[in-house]
């Protein structure tokens, strides 16, 4: 059985339940090349979901909710806590990236 590789989303909508659907379906094409199994570990959207628990529970945080805030705080209490992160938002990357 191979290791999970456990991911926390921050989003949910059109691009973030995309993201959740995709991984889902190609999860087992990571265990070759990685051997680990990628799996959402939890959910943060406006009505649920608590962003300490993704952040403990996670090897790596997915961004996807869009805008600057509050993207840019979640983010970067991610990376304070060492946590890998990828976004794919352009916003938030223009105005407050480096």
């Amino acid at each position: 059985m191979p290791e999970t590789f456990r991911i926390g989303l921050l989003g949910h909508g059109t691009v973030g339940s995309a993201f959740e659907a995709l991984l889902a379906e190609r999860a087992d094409a990571f265990v070759p090349i990685t051997g680990m199994r990628p799996e959402v570990s939890g959910v943060l959207t406006r009505s649920r979901g608590s962003f300490d628990e993704i952040l403990a529970g996670s090897d790596l945080i997915v961004e996807l909710i869009g805008g600057i805030e509050p993207a840019r705080e979640y983010v970067l209490r991610a990376l304070r806590a060492g946590k890998p992160v990828v976004t794919a938002n352009k916003q938030l990357v223009a105005q407050c990236g480096d």
